[in-house]
């Protein structure tokens, strides 16, 4: 039997396109310390560091070190420092100089080395004692330098955190007799990771347009693969075209019965194995949800669009999908017209989400008691995330952060969710026609008028969506 190659039809950026849209370059990072030096007292240093040298996760969350520097070389530090003049003192601390160009984790960089060594010191440091000598000399060249702000402590994810270089800066911020305060550094980076300039947000709105032209053809399109059950040359191929200019990400979900689709198992740790229990594989029951999150970026910028979607393959949802589907929509809408700036935060938003939940499978019968574990076993995320650099770009579990108001410019996902698979129904008692995973999320930027929604032009509604797929 002939099998005929599907290649998926997708827009992409003109080379004169590409020329023409709005970039950042090295002055970016050089503007982002300039906005740290704000907020550094006269006398502080502040530390970050970089990633240790591990494979790259799906959502880095502590990359500091990179929002200064606008370098990704592992086990790296950045220092600045405020002396009594009010001048910032810019030190890099890199590993093997020699050979940092190959150690360069993406393949297009805004800065290149030649540009910062003009603004920095920058030294190599060959092995621990090596760094531990260098960096004491730096801590002990000013004596009005007295306070360390480290940006990474004990509350980062343990596989981002680089353990065995902070362990050395403690330990010689405590021999120099340097105070250490990881809190305030914290909330600093924060505040400056918060804050998108004008020219940030129109690259990001510039992306999010050619996510969304190119997430629609892929939904157009999704039918002909499944058609001849090619499902993971459609993905592989849908990861590629959002791959845009260098960066991107598609992540597919369907835990239901009948279907064998799932890529990054791990993406939520803390449910890992129970809502996304299915292992990779080349089928897929064209009846079922399927969930399709992309995550894009412009490598060379490096700012971040993240947009989900939840359809049928088979182009329509049955009477209980849809039921749960427009209930998940509409508890999203009232989310979103619920922000105010400089009132809503986070928390705010995560006790509508779960409250709406708990709504939600009383008023559809559902589950007669939604406790609180109920609602945690169905709803394993948070409402959603800062955006930014990284796709999560600033961690909210266990921070400040999470209760603080938005502000103008801060860019955000929002991302209801509820994955009512074969195991937690059984385990929570829940009848079978109501088995099905919807998840819906878009970009935002906050505004003073409420949230701009950047990828609006993705269909949202189960009737545009079906129509989106019986047309293609």
């Amino acid at each position: 039997m002939t099998h005929t190659v599907l290649e998926l039809r997708i827009p992409r950026l003109s080379d004169a396109q590409l020329a023409k849209r709005p970039t950042l370059d090295e002055n970016h990072f050089r503007t982002n310390r300039e906005k740290l030096g704000k907020d550094l007292n006269v006398g502080e240093f502040l530390i970050a560091v970089a990633r240790p040298g591990i494979p790259d996760l799906c959502h880095p969350q502590n990359s500091n070190f990179f929002y200064l520097t606008g370098l990704n070389v592992p086990d790296s530090v950045c220092i600045i420092g405020k002396g009594l003049d009010g001048n910032l003192e810019y030190n890099l601390l890199l590993p093997d100089f020699g050979n940092v160009e190959r150690q360069w984790f993406y393949s297009k960089l805004p800065m290149q080395l030649k540009a910062i060594e003009t603004t920095a010191n920058v030294l190599a440091y060959n092995g621990d004692a090596d760094f531990q000598a260098k960096l004491e000399a730096i801590l002990t060249a000013d004596d009005s330098l007295s306070r360390v702000l480290m940006a990474e402590d004990a509350k980062d994810s343990p596989n981002l955190r680089n353990e065995r270089l902070c362990r050395i800066i403690a330990d010689v911020a405590l021999n120099c007799k340097k105070s250490i305060h990881c809190e305030d550094a914290r909330d600093i980076m924060v505040k400056l990771r918060r804050q998108k300039s004008p020219n940030e947000l129109l690259v990001l709105g510039t992306l999010a347009a050619n996510v969304c032209e190119i997430f629609n053809s892929c939904l157009s399109q999704v039918g002909d693969f499944l058609d001849q059950r090619d499902v993971l040359a459609f993905f592989a191929a849908a990861r590629r075209c959002m791959d845009i200019d260098g960066i991107g990400e598609v992540f597919c979900y369907s835990s239901q019965p009948g279907s064998n689709i799932q890529m990054h198992a791990g993406l939520f740790p803390c449910n890992a194995g129970r809502s996304f229990s299915s292992p990779l594989g080349g089928a897929i029951n064209r009846d079922s949800t399927l969930i399709i999150d992309s995550n894009s970026s412009f490598s060379l910028e490096h700012l971040n669009c993240d947009v989900t979607r939840t359809v049928v393959p088979s182009g329509s949802f049955d009477a209980h999908q849809l039921q749960l589907y427009n209930s998940i929509l509409s508890l999203y809408r009232e989310i979103i017209d619920s922000v105010e700036v400089g009132k809503t935060s986070f928390y705010d938003l995560e006790m509508c989400y779960r409250e709406g939940i708990r709504k939600l499978l009383l008023s559809n019968r559902i589950l007669s008691d939604a406790s609180t574990e109920a609602i945690s076993a169905l709803c394993p995320h948070n409402i959603g995330h800062f955006l930014g650099l990284d796709f999560h770009d600033i961690h909210l579990r266990g921070q400040r952060s999470f209760e603080q108001p938005f502000q103008h410019g801060d860019v955000i996902c929002l991302e209801p969710a509820i994955y009512i698979n074969q195991v937690v129904a059984a385990e929570l008692g829940i009848n079978e026609t109501w088995q099905a995973d919807v998840r819906i999320e878009d970009t935002f930027v906050v505004t003073s008028d409420g949230l701009e929604n950047l990828t609006a032009r993705i269909p949202v509604e189960a009737e545009a969506l079906a129509r989106l797929i019986n047309n293609r």
